[in-house]
């Protein structure tokens, strides 16, 4: 599958691609409209999404990018803000996809003004999310009015992740044009350009000083390995961008580790096999073997994996065979008259360990029955487990509004051209492949849990629980200690002194390698890859 989609990017070598959020492809494109017919096609767009029609606003909308200009942009940009998103979000996302491909100077001046005018607003995070996949030689004059003028965090971390995502000797000049005014500012921002440049040139050089020398060197001859390995793997790795490709190779030399936890006996995934096929230096550890000595397992660890296995009572005396129940996939003993029953799930100190080991800067990944063993155990404040749910494929789709967050960096996202052809926007049918006995994800701190990707079908199958991933970073004061909870520090943090922020926690619905298509593994292993950059980003900073 891999050679065939290259085939049919090397052949779209000319064109700009549309940002997979449920948008399509197509190589022909209507000829460029007069301003008469551009003001037609947001008549009849508008109309379309009034009537919630896909198929006529797509027919619009590939009318209105031909003509790539200010009235297109403008008349897009007003649509997008009036959009109910409730039952409307494919409709949302298709106008949203067709304002990220817009590659016209005038056009995309149109866009930088409206994100700084709107960067408060949840929208502007989905077009600037959107334009991943828009390479255009004029995108970089956004990026730069929304870094010198936007006076939001989150954006300019977002444009910030969007230049190195082109990776363009333009770009990173001005990545060192805004890191000379961070250096040594202990800010979000010095730290998100600081990560982009080390995974572009493939070192963490230290401070600016030494990133600005070496660019100056090396400026002409372009970023040779800053990707790092290319070998072929057949993972999400094969299309990362370069600058999170060359943090992924540097993530455990230059930070903390990678720990796998893992049941004894039956594991329904084994994910270390995929950090192997990502090129990620791990240890793996049974849980029986983790509770033992946990401060000495988590010694120099930013980032703890869980294995989804059985956590139930499991026969394991010597005479037992085991078997499968046919109707779920949870395993039975047979031919065995003695029973002795034990669990495989975390003790209680394992699980008040690794809340502790979050609170104190380091990040948890879990997946399907690790809501029920560790996620909703540690954090009941914010997650619980929800009803268990059949075997099934569901839609999904990033939140409107929330695409700010990191993790949330190349999914959905296809490799650009430098220009040519338009688009068209229809949509693709992203499926998630969920368990038989998945349990569903109930948020229970609305306001502190970001719910990353969404299920319209679950919405409506799991008493309104449509979560298909979430995340959210604890108070670093609830680390499951005595007391009163509080840590008092004195005065405000200093200059370049180390922020105080807890560690992530990342809980997806279902598995790796159970997804029907590649564009649906690779957005799962995409979450797994921008959760270790981001773990290790939280780790070092308490450092």
């Amino acid at each position: 599958m891999m050679t065939s989609m290259r085939i049919r990017w090397l052949a779209a070598a000319a064109a700009v691609f549309a940002l997979g959020l449920g948008l399509g492809l197509a190589l022909a494109a209507p000829a460029r409209a007069g301003s008469a017919e551009v003001n037609k096609a947001l008549k009849a767009a508008k109309q379309a999404v009034i009537d919630g029609d896909a198929g006529k606003l797509e027919k619009e909308l590939a009318i209105l990018v031909a003509e790539d200009g200010r009235t297109a942009a403008r008349g897009l940009l007003g649509m997008i803000e009036k959009i109910p998103t409730d039952g409307r979000e494919r409709l949302y996302w298709q106008v949203v996809g067709a304002v990220a491909v817009l590659k016209d100077h005038q056009a995309l001046g149109v866009v930088g003004d409206w994100l700084v005018d709107n960067a408060k607003k949840p929208y502007s995070r989905d077009v600037l999310f959107s334009m991943q996949s828009n390479r255009s030689e004029g995108v970089i004059e956004v990026y730069a009015r929304l870094l010198k003028k936007a006076k939001v965090d989150e954006i300019r971390l977002m444009a910030v992740d969007r230049l190195g995502e082109l990776g363009r000797p333009d770009a990173i000049d001005l990545l060192l044009e805004v890191y000379e005014k961070e250096d040594r500012s202990g800010s979000a921002l010095e730290r998100r350009i600081k990560m982009t440049l080390t995974g572009l040139f493939g070192e963490d050089m230290g401070d600016f000083v030494n990133f600005k020398g070496y660019w100056d060197r090396n400026r002409d001859k372009g970023l040779g390995g800053g990707g790092g390995d290319t070998t072929t793997t057949g993972t999400v790795k094969d299309e990362l961008d370069k600058a999170r490709a060359g943090g992924l190779a540097t993530v455990t030399r230059d930070g903390g580790g990678v720990l796998v936890l893992s049941g004894k006996h039956e594991n329904f995934d084994h994910i270390e096999k995929m950090l192997e096929r990502l090129g990620v230096p791990h240890d793996v550890k049974q849980k029986e073997e983790f509770a033992k000595d946990m401060d000495k397992m988590l010694e120099g660890v930013s980032a703890v994996i869980l294995n989804c296995n059985f956590i139930g009572q499991l026969c394991t005396c010597p005479t037992c065979k085991p078997g499968e129940d046919p109707n779920s996939r949870l395993p039975v003993c047979t031919g065995c008259d003695k029973h002795e029953l034990s669990t495989d799930a975390l003790p209680d100190d394992a699980v008040a360990r690794l809340k502790k080991f979050v609170a104190d800067g380091g990040s948890v990944f879990t997946e399907d029955w690790g809501l029920t063993e560790l996620t909703s155990k540690a954090w009941p404040d914010y997650l619980k487990k929800g009803q268990d749910l059949g075997d099934q494929q569901v839609d999904y789709a990033p939140v409107p509004g929330q695409t700010g967050n990191a993790l949330l960096r190349g999914v959905f996202a296809r490799p650009g051209g430098e220009g040519g052809a338009t688009t068209t926007f229809s949509a693709v049918d992203n499926r998630w492949k969920v368990d038989n006995l998945s349990p569903a994800i109930e948020v229970v701190a609305k306001g502190k849990v970001t719910v990353l990707l969404e299920s319209q079908d679950l919405k409506k199958s799991a008493s309104g629980h449509n979560a298909v991933a979430v995340t959210f970073s604890p108070d670093p004061s609830d680390d499951g200690s005595e007391g009163d909870g509080k840590r008092v520090r004195t005065g405000r943090r200093k200059k370049g002194e180390p922020e105080e922020r807890a560690g992530i926690v990342l809980h997806v619905l279902s598995h790796f390698g159970k997804q029907g298509s590649q564009e649906d593994e690779f957005t799962l292993q995409n979450l797994l890859v921008n959760f270790l950059l981001e773990a290790n980003d939280r780790w070092a900073a308490r450092r």
